[in-house]
């Protein structure tokens, strides 16, 4: 079986999403989509709503996300993936 997680990059702030990430490795999951906050993410559920309105009024920028893709994906040898509106 496989295990695909999902994290909301700034949420709850950038540093502990880096964390959040390595320890979901270390874990074993085997895939972890990494969401870039959006103002309007209607199609998420109020959980990733809420967690996309605190990443954003930590003031994560795109930018911040492709800065930790490029950090994580040289320490962590699992996919990484985008999902952005």
């Amino acid at each position: 079986m496989k295990l695909m997680t999902h994290v909301v990059i700034g949420y709850p702030s950038l540093k502990e999403t880096e964390k959040i990430v390595k320890t979901m490795a270390k874990s074993g999951v085997n895939m972890i989509e990494l969401q870039i906050p959006f103002s309007d993410p209607l199609a998420d559920g109020p959980t990733i709503m809420r967690a996309c309105e605190k990443s954003l009024a930590n003031g994560t920028k795109v930018k911040d996300a492709f800065v930790l893709m490029k950090k994580l994906s040289s320490e962590i040898k699992i996919p990484l993936l985008f999902m952005a509106y």
